[in-house]
């Protein structure tokens, strides 16, 4: 059996919208609600978001409790993504000599919530009156001219949107700026530099798939912000086409492997083809 774990709080609308396009037969399952099924090795269980412990009994799993939750401590992924050189903002930890100015936020965060930004010393002065900031990290302001989202799955990229930027408003957050995602960028578009970047964000943490928050500077550099394990895409039937395919992908091939993408010197070569989606 083909299975699908979501959390309660997330994820089981999107998850609905892809079941729905896929061709190969599965389940949607709340994993903290109710009882859970009594897997078998012979199940294929991808986790979205959900990190709960489960008895697998031999069962694949795509995208691990353990990296579920490295990913969602985002204090921890920042640091493992600099110990690995992944291009991130500098960022420094609760502790260490902090530099303003700077944004300031808790290991567990998302929807754009617990953003700080730290003018000076006096402001982390207050800042550190009102919490307990062990666990938070410290990030530098990015001089950002655009950001993306950008859908990796097994060392390839689904989909890539750009995130419209609010002047003024440092968070590209749908729930910040209430402004729609533009069209998924075509697979001419695509760069070599910030797929290769998505692609090694998910794989230093352990992850099999994750949409990975990049931002580009003026001088062309790209930072990744984190890595998401249960993006909302249920408002993008484009997207949701796009991981019904790929879902099907994993499951006919059990699990599956990653490509080899440190070969390719396009950034088109990093997109998954419908030709290959489909084998």
């Amino acid at each position: 059996m083909k299975y699908i774990l979501v959390h309660i709080a997330y994820g089981v609308p999107s998850m609905k919208s892809v079941m729905a396009e896929m061709e190969q037969p599965c389940r949607v399952v709340i994993g903290n609600r109710g009882r859970l099924p009594i897997f078998t090795e012979d199940d294929i269980i991808i986790r979205w978001g959900n990190s709960i412990r489960i008895r697998t009994n031999g069962a694949k799993i795509i995208n691990m409790s353990n990296a579920i939750q490295r990913a969602s401590n985002k204090s921890e992924a920042r640091r493992i993504m600099s110990q690995n050189e992944v291009s991130i903002p500098t960022t420094r930890f609760y502790g260490e000599a902090i530099q303003t100015p700077c944004i300031a936020r808790p290991s567990r965060h998302h929807k754009g919530q617990n953003f700080n930004i730290i003018h000076s010393q006096s402001d982390l002065v207050r800042l550190e009156r009102r919490n307990n900031l062990d666990g938070w990290y410290f990030s530098e302001v990015i001089d950002k001219t655009n950001e993306y989202r950008v859908h990796v799955g097994h060392g390839k990229v689904l989909v890539i949107n750009e995130k419209p930027l609010v002047e003024g408003e440092l968070r590209a957050n749908q729930a910040v700026t209430e402004q729609s995602w533009g069209q998924a960028m075509q697979w001419h578009e695509f760069k070599k530099k910030m797929c290769k970047l998505a692609c090694d964000a998910v794989h230093i943490l352990g992850l099999d798939m994750g949409a990975v928050d990049i931002m580009r500077d003026r001088e062309n550099n790209y930072y990744v912000c984190e890595v998401n394990t249960a993006p909302t895409i249920s408002d993008s039937p484009y997207s949701c086409a796009r991981y019904a395919r790929y879902f099907d992908w994993i499951f006919r091939h059990n699990g599956g492997e990653w490509w080899n993408y440190e070969e390719w010197t396009s950034g088109k070569s990093f997109a998954w083809k419908n030709s290959q989606l489909g084998e």
